[in-house]
């Protein structure tokens, strides 16, 4: 008996992007963000492409946030709009994003800021609405902070930002994960929990569980996955808080962060002996 064409239904799937920010300064904190959205679909190294024309502001970081006030506040816009109510104070939003607070004794002194949301932008456009227009509904956003001190004593650097890549996959149980590739890393299985296929160890890394989750690391995936551009989007926001933090902690009272923490800026250079004479070890491997 012809039992007619074979029909596909889409169903609900749970989508983590994951990236790393500041993985390479001097100064700074190392920043893992993940961001959990929930679409209906298929396949979401095809759906959730930037390239598809999500004209709404949303790019690799490193396009938002140049060194320029209008830059900051338009990626500080996009970023606080993820959040509904958005935090008023950068405690508020390590709390809810990163669990920790500056007021605890463990957070480093340096890094405690005094000011409060919006720094930069006057007004907070509404990115998280636009999404749902779409069918894309920002389930969650998390990640962890390494500080300094921790990646001093790190014995490897790559390895513990592996670890906490593949935290966020575990506490959240996506159906995908889209990981953006770390470096030259092409074989990540023997780091994966439980039993993984390998579907692609080439260009990208792209893995399959037994029960169908799919896991997989891309090269540029900042710039090529929806999912992964949000969360870069805000771990680079949050460096950039906490870098405007210890800049004006040490007497540098620029609009946007006087010092990148990055190698190539020689004001970084400045901050670490300012620091250094203020009794902060700042720098980083």
């Amino acid at each position: 008996m012809n039992e007619g064409p074979f029909i596909f239904t889409a169903r609900p799937l749970r989508v983590l992007g994951v990236d790393e920010n500041g993985y390479g300064p001097r100064a700074g904190p190392l920043i893992v963000t993940g961001v959990v959205m929930r679409y209906v679909g298929e396949d979401p190294e095809e759906d959730l492409r930037l390239s598809d024309g999500w004209n709404l502001g949303i790019q690799d970081s490193k396009r938002v946030f140049r060194r320029s006030v209008a830059s900051y506040a338009r990626g500080e816009a996009l970023v606080l709009s993820l959040f509904d109510p958005f935090p008023r104070t950068p405690a508020a939003l390590l709390q809810q994003v990163y669990h920790i607070s500056p007021e605890s004794p463990a957070f480093p002194r340096p890094y405690r800021p005094t000011f409060s949301l919006p720094v930069w932008a006057t007004e907070i456009r509404d990115l998280r609405k636009a999404l749902q227009r779409r069918g894309i509904v920002v389930e969650r956003i998390g990640g962890h902070i390494l500080w300094p001190e921790e990646l001093r004593n790190t014995p490897n650097k790559l390895k513990a930002n592996l670890r906490a890549f593949l935290d966020l996959a575990e506490t959240y149980a996506p159906d995908w994960a889209l990981f953006g590739k770390m470096g030259s890393m092409r074989h990540y299985l023997p780091y994966l929990p439980g039993p993984w296929e390998i579907l692609e160890e080439g260009r990208d890394a792209r893995y399959r569980a037994h029960d169908g989750r799919r896991w997989g690391f891309y090269v540029g995936a900042d710039h090529r996955f929806l999912p992964v551009a949000l969360a870069s989007m805000v771990g680079k926001y949050v460096r950039e808080i906490l870098m405007l933090a210890v800049n004006r902690n040490l007497g540098f009272q620029d609009v946007i962060p006087h010092a990148s923490g990055y190698h190539h800026d020689p004001r970084t250079a400045v901050l670490l002996e300012v620091a250094r004479r203020r009794g902060w070890d700042l720098e980083r491997p």
